[in-house]
């Protein structure tokens, strides 16, 4: 799927479209009695720091493995990646590969729709295929970056409805049950909060989903369709 920037991992030149091949002398493709399966996930999901195992990994496009060592670290996600353009006979296509609703994304969602701002694009490709979703209200900036001001005016992001028994409060959290709207400002996630978000003002996007994009991924989906953006799924 993707390499983290500035994982032990990227570091040892591993990219997306490599293969494992074995993790600690285990094939990854046979290992099946329970002492090699708990060799995998020791290698896969190492539970500390500092941990070194052997990987043998044949790379994109290679015919002959390599083997190498990698050893755990703590690291800070980069959960917005590979934001880039691509000029085509029909326009400018902007392209970015969210990967996560966490904090640091607000920034680096406003850092990609500047970018993208910057050059003019016409269209944008939102690749959600690995994001299984995360803070709900860094949907709705993303949503209102795309769409812009002037379709999200007075517009509601999303809106919890429970049945007839709790009309006004929300019964998990006591709280008035108001509706979501399109942030169009920054809320201090990893930014400075009250600060004018960028825009793209597009009406049209196209989104790349898997089985798992889900939660506040199909939030955006569902939202910018609900305002009348044109989502090509």
């Amino acid at each position: 799927a993707y390499t983290e920037p500035g994982s032990p991992a990227a570091l040892a030149g591993i990219t997306r479209g490599a293969r494992i091949i074995e993790i600690d002398g285990v094939s990854s493709a046979t290992g099946a009695t329970q002492a090699e399966i708990d060799t995998l996930n020791a290698g896969l999901f190492p539970e500390d720091i500092g941990e070194t195992h052997s990987f043998e990994i044949r790379d994109l496009g290679a015919t002959v493995p390599r083997t190498l060592d990698l050893t755990s670290a703590s690291i800070t996600s980069s959960p917005v990646q590979n934001v880039l353009t691509t000029d085509t006979g029909s326009g400018i296509v902007g392209y970015i590969l969210f990967n996560d609703h966490i904090a640091t994304a607000e920034s680096q969602l406003i850092d990609a729709v500047e970018q993208l701002a910057a050059e003019s694009i016409d269209d944008l490709v939102l690749d959600l295929r690995y994001n299984g979703g995360g803070f709900l209200a860094i949907a709705s900036e993303l949503a209102y970056m795309i769409a812009g001001p002037a379709a999200t005016n007075g517009q509601i992001f999303e809106q919890l409805v429970f049945n007839d028994k709790h009309p006004v409060f929300d019964p998990v959290t006591g709280e008035l049950n108001q509706p979501l709207p399109f942030f169009d400002q920054t809320l201090g996630f990893s930014t400075t909060s009250g600060t004018a978000l960028p825009s793209l003002d597009l009406s049209r996007v196209y989104i790349l989903a898997s089985s798992g994009t889900c939660s506040a991924s199909e939030s955006i989906i569902n939202s910018l369709r609900g305002i009348g953006v044109e989502v090509i799924l």
